[in-house]
Parts: structure tokens; sequence; C-alpha cells
């Protein structure tokens, strides 16, 4: 393995060739998630059907509607933050973009990356191991950033708003949010928020709710943040960082106040003006 030159993630090679066939298939996303699924991680498989549980259509349902918006798929090279199991890879490489550079900072979820890349012959991504924030600070430009799943489980996700608005014009985003009536009606997860605390980033002030990760450290199928804590922004927030950077066209898939774990939003932000000279 070889390090990135000024990226601050470890690096294995990977190959080139012409996009795969296809399209996303219910079955193919069914089977990246259930392989790479960890031990604790609930069944894909309903036991009632034997067919795919909602999730996994849900997976799919986000990168078909990101096909929907973009133009000159072929064209459009890659960085995706946090890949996990690389069910989003393998979708976003059957609709045949140029390239993928995916960044993984779990081990163990980057070695299911490896796992999954050889089982399904994935020539167009390559896996990085390391940490995507650090690469952004020296990144080069992107078509598009994919950053399904990890706002939500750092410390500073303004911090990656920002760096992400300096390496690409369009970014697709789906991440929990904190809404306080919605989070303080679920017992599951209230009690995971115990402080909220003034911020400021880049010009841009926000408030950071602190979520917990609590004994959900030590499971061994854990995926969350590298911190005992992360932070969580509000919807307003969430959307204000996004415009204060560039990003002014936001396009939303879904908003939904009821989810499982807490409010999330499915979302493309897009640079569509551009500043003036000063």
């Amino acid at each position: 393995m070889k390090m990135a030159a000024n990226s601050g993630v470890t690096s294995v090679a990977g190959s080139s060739s012409e996009p795969m066939p296809g399209s996303v298939s219910s079955a193919a996303c069914w089977s990246v998630m259930s392989i790479c699924s960890p031990p604790t991680a609930p069944s894909s498989i309903s036991p009632a059907s034997g067919l795919p549980c909602a999730g996994v259509y849900e997976t799919r349902s986000r990168i078909t509607w990101l096909a929907e918006k973009l133009a000159n798929i072929r064209e459009i090279s890659v960085l995706e933050c946090g890949p996990l199991e690389g069910a989003h890879t393998y979708m976003l490489e059957q609709l045949g973009v140029a390239s993928i550079l995916s960044i993984e900072a779990n081990t163990r979820a980057y070695l299911r990356c490896l796992v999954i890349k050889e089982l399904l012959k994935l020539r167009k991504s390559q896996f990085v191991l390391g940490d995507f924030v650090g690469y952004l600070q020296n990144s080069k430009h992107y078509d598009l950033i994919v950053a399904c799943g990890v706002l939500y489980h750092l410390v500073n996700p303004v911090e990656a708003i920002a760096y992400m608005s300096k390496a690409t014009d369009q970014v697709y985003i789906w991440t929990q949010y904190y809404d306080k009536n919605t989070i303080d009606s679920q017992p599951m997860i209230t009690h995971r928020f115990q402080s909220s605390a003034q911020s400021e980033y880049g010009g841009f002030r926000h408030t950071l709710h602190r979520q917990l990760y609590q004994t959900r450290l030590g499971n061994p199928g854990y995926i969350g943040g590298s911190a005992h804590y992360s932070n969580w922004l509000s919807r307003e927030d969430l959307i204000g960082a996004l415009n204060f950077f560039g990003f002014n066209d936001i396009a939303v898939q879904y908003d939904q106040l009821d989810g499982v774990n807490g409010p999330n939003i499915s979302l493309l932000a897009r640079r569509t003006t551009y500043p003036g000279p000063s």
C-alpha cells in the first residue's frame, strides 16, 4: 500500500476499464448489502416474504434519483465520502460514471469494500483507507461528491461542507439532522443528545447538537464516527451552510421527520452561480 500525497489516506491502487453495462437492480443492491452487513446488523431480508427489506430499495432510490439529476454521467468523476460496504459505489459504477474515489475511515468497512470490489469486478472504483475530511483539504476538483450517511458522524460537519465546496460544484448528501421536537419524542435516541453549543466556521454561525455514541463504541459492528461523539446540525443550519459556502441550488428528494433513527434528508446541492471579480 502507498500513501496518497498530502491526503492523509492509505491508497490501494485501482484499475481502469470501460463502465460496467446494465442498470441498477434491487437484487444486486441486496447482494452487496447482505454480503457486507456487519454481524450485528439487522438482516436485509424480510422473514415474512424472503425479499429484500425497505432499506435496500431506499438505498437504490437515492442513486436512481441522483442519476436523473445528473448530466453527462459517463464523463463524471466522483469522490465518495464513506462508502461503508460499497453499495452506492457499485450503483454509481453501474450507471457508468467515469471514475470513483471512495474514502472509508472504518477498517472493517474498508476491508468489506475490497471484497466487494473483487466479487463484483468494480473497474472504475478505487477504495482508500483514511479520513475524507483530511483528503478534502488538498483535494483536486471532482464533478460530484457523494456524502451519504457521513455528516452526522462528524465532530465538525460545517468544516466538511466548506471543504467540499472547494472540491466540487455539486454534492449529493443523505444525512440525519437534529429537530428538537422530533428527537425529544423518540425515547430510543433522545438520551443520546445532552447538550448544544453555538459554533462558527469560516464565518458561518450555527448550532452543534452533540450526539453521544455511548456503549455503541464497543460494538463489533460499530460503524459510527472516529470520536466518542458527533455533532448534528439542524435542517436550517444544514441548508444554511450549503448556501453560505456557495451551493445556491438545492433539490430535495425527501425529508423524513419520523425516521427510526431520527429526522433525515436526501438532497443534491449545486453551485450554479459564481461570484464576479472583486
